[in-house]
């Protein structure tokens, strides 16, 4: 039983809590930005793409994405390949994104850097050592209006605005490259322009109305 004087309170506290539920359970709110991945332009960085023909049922299942790209950026030695994809559902993208896209473990992450000529983007560097070269790969992540470094962070910090505010999408930028020179640096490399090539083509495309669904 609970006392008379506390209902008005409990009642207050079942109405907050019951907000989330009908948005998420029942309405199931989400927000569309109108932007598409398939905006992001086949010529980038002086390398031209191909589809990579993976089937939609792979990103469905491994990101739950509707909306991705995959393809190779190639030109004279170069064969870089790009996916870009959108999920409402970040975890899919952020947790290990790279076991998903190219099924291996012998990449290790460098961490997050910023580079010079990257407006403050944070880039997310994994790396696999050879004997000739290495393997790079680097990802970044969008959401709404920025970009995200910390993603765990991200969640908490965004845990009460996707409650009551409705769900966006998150989007991934990845890029890897099996064979990169051991001495050159990052702001040089053909695989790092193609990423920021891809966010631009794709963070530009022509603004459209956002619809809440």
């Amino acid at each position: 039983m609970i006392a008379p004087r506390f209902s008005a309170a409990v009642a207050v506290l079942l109405g907050m809590a019951l907000v989330p539920t009908v948005i998420h359970e029942y309405v199931g709110l989400s927000v569309d930005d109108g932007r598409v991945t398939k905006a992001v332009d086949f010529r980038l960085a002086d390398l031209t793409g191909t589809a990579t023909g993976r089937k939609s049922f792979w990103a469905i299942r491994k990101f739950e994405s509707h909306d991705w790209i995959e393809r190779w950026y190639t030109a004279n030695n170069e064969r870089i390949q790009l996916l870009v994809a959108r999920s409402y559902d970040p975890k899919r993208l952020y947790h290990h994104p790279e076991l998903a896209i190219i099924q291996t473990d012998d990449l290790t992450s460098r961490g997050v850097v910023r580079l010079a000529h990257s407006r403050n983007v944070p880039i997310h560097v994994l790396e696999s050592r050879r004997t000739s070269g290495r393997g790079l790969a680097m990802y970044a992540l969008h959401y709404d209006r920025e970009f995200v470094d910390d993603a765990v962070w991200f969640q908490v910090r965004t845990a009460a605005s996707l409650l009551v505010g409705g769900r966006r999408q998150m989007t991934l930028f990845f890029v890897h490259d099996t064979e990169v020179p051991s001495d050159a640096p990052l702001e040089n490399l053909p695989v790092t322009r193609l990423l920021f090539a891809a966010i631009d083509s794709f963070v530009n495309q022509p603004a459209a109305k956002e619809v809440r669904r």
